[in-house]
């Protein structure tokens, strides 16, 4: 449910409306704008009529103005008279839905998913001093949690290519910093970090993963 403003909230919503998009340098007359928003613009449509509309339309996010009222307001956004010009601004900039539209926003929501019980924290860098060194603070995350041990993998690639794994098991309490290191050298090399319930070759056996995945560069 939408609330109608009265006349005079209206002023003020449109005052405020007004300054902060600079268009309106002083404070605004409210006597003269009350009777403003009397006037008719076209026959049995008055100027608060098209405030409360617009205001409306605002607050839904259904910004659209009619196409027979839009060249009114455009002509009284270009009036010689300052309070005529305030208005027509004012009620094309409520009727005016910029990009990104925000009723033609979709959301893919598989994008989102549960928080895990552990996160993989680091600054996404290799040390590539000598051989490969990959550094991951492991943490768990309040929000969920897992009994026991886990088991953290750091899988070497080459482009798309497992190259070679780094597996540390341990009980992970509060926060840990492992580090993995590799004997391979070359810009095409990357790790990713893992964090699973166990480690085995049993196909037959589903691992679970206890945190996002992250990749070090």
């Amino acid at each position: 449910m939408h609330r109608i403003l009265s006349a005079s909230n209206l002023v003020k919503k449109c005052s405020m409306i007004l300054k902060r998009a600079h268009w309106l340098p002083i404070p605004v007359p409210t006597g003269l704008l009350s009777l403003m928003l009397q006037q008719e613009v076209v026959p049995d449509v008055t100027v608060n009529d098209l405030v409360v509309n617009a205001m409306a339309d605002h607050y839904k996010g259904d910004e659209s103005i009619d196409p027979q009222l839009l060249p009114v307001l455009q002509q009284m956004a270009v009036s010689p008279d300052d309070l005529t010009r305030m208005l027509g601004g004012a009620l094309l900039y409520l009727g005016t839905d910029p990009e990104p539209e925000d009723n033609n926003i979709n959301l893919i929501l598989s994008q989102y998913t549960a928080v895990k019980p552990f996160a993989v924290i680091s600054d996404g860098k290799l040390d590539r001093t000598s051989g490969l060194k990959a550094v991951a603070n492991i943490c768990r995350t309040a929000v969920t949690d897992h009994e026991g041990s886990e088991v953290v993998v750091f899988q070497l690639m080459k482009g798309s290519t497992p190259f070679n794994i780094v597996a540390l098991q341990k009980d992970i309490n509060n926060s840990e910093e492992l580090i993995a290191y590799f004997n391979e050298t070359g810009d095409d090399f990357f790790v990713k970090v893992f964090v699973f319930d166990r480690l085995n070759s049993d196909l037959g056996s589903v691992q679970i993963n206890l945190a996002e995945a992250q990749i070090l560069n």
